[in-house]
């Protein structure tokens, strides 16, 4: 359909995107979409586009565009804030947010999320500057008896052949002269069993006759546990 004129309306039951255009048979034809509006139990939705009928454009730049600039000076900002509470048994799954990126082509470099945290002025920040975190949490009082708790996790679903050189759970990239100089930086961290001691049997990352290491990382692969030898001195 060559399309003749783009318009939002607004209506009892919301907001509306309509579409004009003229078919193949020179046929006027209007499709309309409704942006922001009421499902069927009257609660709130919104809809813009569908997987059957995007949005379709053929020029670079974003769909929506969100700027704010904020001088508080305490308490928490943000531009989009969205909370997800499911109440439902098990079985019931969900995100308050899901973002999916799909290349149908060959595009340079494609991401579901790009973060950015960047120091624009001034001499840094107080604290910790990320640019992604992730948390996972619990009530206070509470006894989590099953289930797999992570701040972070991570996916494979490559069903196609794949060039196992060119992939890896972790990539990283210093772009710029002032390097990053720690591979990671635990600063409060589990001495317990986390990061402890190592052993000094044979065959245990302390084993003075091997490895000898001072301390061992505690990892789980497989279902089995692993450790991963640790030295405190590097002179």
């Amino acid at each position: 359909m060559a399309t003749t004129g783009r318009y939002v309306l607004k209506g009892r039951k919301g907001l509306f995107y309509f579409q004009d255009g003229v078919d193949a048979q020179g046929r006027t034809s209007h499709e309309g979409t409704q942006l922001l509006g009421y499902d069927s139990a009257g609660l709130p939705q919104g809809t813009f586009g569908s997987s059957s009928a995007p949005i379709t454009k053929t020029a670079t730049g974003n769909l929506f565009n969100f700027y704010q600039t904020n001088s508080v000076t305490s308490g928490d900002v943000r531009n989009v804030y969205s909370k997800l509470t499911l109440t439902g048994a098990t079985g019931v799954s969900g995100e308050a947010g899901r973002f999916y990126t799909l290349a149908s082509g060959k595009p340079t470099a494609m991401h579901g999320i790009h973060a950015t945290a960047e120091i624009s002025g001034g001499t840094g920040v107080a604290g910790m500057a990320a640019g992604l975190r992730g948390t996972v949490a619990s009530a206070t009082g509470l006894t989590l008896n099953a289930g797999t708790y992570a701040p972070l996790r991570l996916d494979s679903s490559l069903k196609s052949a794949l060039n196992a050189a060119a992939a890896s759970w972790i990539y990283m990239e210093d772009l710029e002269s002032s390097k990053i100089g720690l591979f990671f930086n635990g600063a409060v961290v589990d001495t317990s069993s986390m990061y402890v001691a190592s052993g000094t049997s044979a065959g245990s990352a302390g084993d003075t006759t091997k490895c000898n290491a001072q301390k061992v990382l505690t990892c789980r692969v497989n279902g089995a546990l692993v450790y991963i030898p640790v030295f405190t001195q590097n002179s």
